[in-house]
């Protein structure tokens, strides 16, 4: 941010890259459609909630370290 990016993607502890990818892709896409940041990652987690091929996997460690750091407007 201080470098001059309007936001970043950060994780909050080290993520696995069996889960980690899929969610970043659908960030990617759903950003790519001109939605807010925020959204897009909210929409990518429900994404990938709702495709967890276990319950175990909808565990917060699998998903819950992923935040949207932003500039105030």
């Amino acid at each position: 941010l201080l470098a001059g990016s309007r936001s970043v993607v950060t994780s909050q502890w080290a993520v696995t890259d069996d889960h980690t990818p899929e969610i970043l892709y659908n960030l990617t896409q759903n950003y790519m459609q001109q939605l807010s940041p925020a959204t897009a990652l909210n929409l990518a987690l429900k994404a990938y909630l709702q495709s967890a091929k276990s319950p175990f996997f909808r565990h917060p460690f699998y998903w819950g370290s992923l935040l949207i750091l932003q500039k105030e407007p």
